[in-house]
């Protein structure tokens, strides 16, 4: 079963723009013989690559990915790039590079230049949009060859293509938009001072379209008679490299979010989060522990502005990370940074139980984490059958609840192995399957449980069909 992970700035989910459609496009057409993930390059760190060792890295637009962990993808890592414009220059340009600078692009030369080769260099493949642009790559690059140069062009999928042929010919308003980037290519700046040098309206439109989207889906849950729901990670995009409250239309996202919060308390729907598995505070290198710090904090800030209770009913789950070698000093390290975060993820943090013998089991989790924090542990079903710790399913999920305050239905995660369902053995047994069919077995305890399966909601509509149908 190959393993195929894809590092990007931005993909499709964050902005729909030409690279990001592209990359969405060779996402769609890996064969369902592959195991596919998605990780943001500012995210991307050295245990993240040995985690991933046994994957094929595909690298898109990479301009947040840290000097470390291109230098330890070009010793440890099985990688391809795919260019979209000139990541050899600063400015993505060589053109750009010289009207601002006024002489040619020097941006090979010095350590970042050498680190720039390295990268191209030890790469197996690289994918151009156009052979001019791989002829310029061949001139300025000493490092890539020849044979390891390919012509691709940009892809759409069809169905792109056919919204794109839509809405051509839509009546237009006079609202601008203007989307969110701190790179020059998106030109932000300059359409903003535009924009206001002339006094038209415009609207920074990614953050607002999903806060927005987000009371839509809150309200769907409600109709559709849903309890339970996690939100994604991504309501805003790249959070960590600005001040949500700066934002022009901040006013507004707050008035939805405050929106949405309401109308789930309303109607007791419990709204959860799962931030990424770059989230390692168990880490032994502190820019790692930083970052884990601002994701997790801005989960929290989102919570506070929906005004969701500060408790474990609106948990912020996540997974401890490395191990390290040493899971006794990693988890203490966890312990160690905990009260660097804050007031509004401290109170909401839960951890999970993992699913692979050398991370960790709901017993470890209960000694090294819930003992010493009090963090409640949220047992998930399939993963405890691959890190068991010793413990029968009903020792482990009982113990996970005794984590739980009073007064808080703990929550679970039920998932079943995709191998199984497609009853192909190259596909690893961890991965989720698209419907889930076991009756969950819950040994008279009340849970709350949240269905990890690939088809959403229409796995949950199934397992209603199969189980309570009479």
């Amino acid at each position: 079963m190959k393993k195929i992970m894809f590092i990007s700035d931005m993909f499709s989910e964050d902005y729909p723009g030409g690279a990001e459609l592209t990359t969405e496009a060779f996402i769609r057409s890996m064969p369902n013989t592959h195991v596919v993930a998605k990780v943001h390059s500012a995210k991307v760190t050295p245990e993240i690559i040995d985690a991933n060792n046994d994957a094929h890295f595909i690298v898109c637009n990479f301009a947040a990915l840290e000097d470390s962990s291109k230098l330890h993808m070009c010793k440890n890592a099985d990688y391809s790039i795919v260019e979209y414009d000139y990541k050899l220059c600063k400015y993505r340009s060589l053109k750009k590079h010289e009207l601002a600078e006024g002489k040619p692009c020097d941006c090979l030369e010095g350590m970042d230049g050498k680190i720039t080769q390295a990268f191209y260099g030890y790469a197996k493949r690289v994918l151009f949009m156009s052979a001019g642009q791989r002829d310029i790559f061949l001139s300025k690059l000493k490092t890539l060859k020849q044979e390891n140069a390919f012509v691709l062009s940009s892809a759409f999928l069809k169905g792109d293509l056919n919204f794109m042929e839509s809405i051509k010919d839509n009546e237009k308003n006079n609202k601008y938009l203007i989307l969110g980037s701190s790179s020059w290519i998106k030109g932000t700046k300059e359409c903003i001072a535009y924009a206001e040098e002339n006094n038209l309206e415009y609207v920074n439109e990614i953050c607002l379209k999903n806060v927005m989207d987000l009371e839509k889906i809150v309200k769907w849950n409600i109709m559709n008679g849903y309890k339970f729901w996690r939100i994604g990670s991504d309501v805003f995009p790249w959070a960590s490299e600005y001040d949500l409250t700066k934002l022009k239309d901040f006013d507004k996202m707050a008035t939805y979010l405050h929106s949405a919060g309401t109308m789930a308390k309303t109607h007791g729907l419990r709204l959860t989060s799962h931030p990424g598995p770059f989230n390692v505070l168990t880490s032994p290198h502190p820019h790692v522990v930083e970052r884990c710090i601002v994701d997790l904090s801005i989960h929290g800030q989102m919570f506070d502005l929906m005004g969701l209770s500060r408790t474990p009913y609106n948990k912020i789950n996540i997974h401890l990370g490395g191990a390290y070698g040493d899971k006794e000093s990693a988890m203490q390290r966890f312990v160690e940074n905990f009260p660097s975060l804050p007031a509004s993820v401290r109170s909401r943090l839960t951890v999970e139980n993992d699913d692979k013998e050398s991370m960790y089991s709901v017993k470890e989790l209960y000694n090294g984490i819930y003992l010493p924090l009090g963090v409640p542990i949220v047992f998930d079903y399939h993963h405890h059958r691959f890190c068991d710790g010793g413990l029968s399913e009903q020792e482990a999920l009982e113990l996970a609840i005794s984590t739980w305050p009073e007064g808080i239905t703990p929550a679970t995660h039920y998932s079943e192995s995709r191998s199984i369902e497609q009853e192909d053995d190259k596909i690893r047994p961890q991965a989720h399957s698209d419907y889930v069919y076991d009756k969950i077995e819950t040994y008279g305890n009340t849970i709350d449980v949240m269905v990890e399966a690939k088809k959403k909601e229409l796995a949950v509509e199934r397992y209603k069909e199969i189980h309570y149908a009479n």
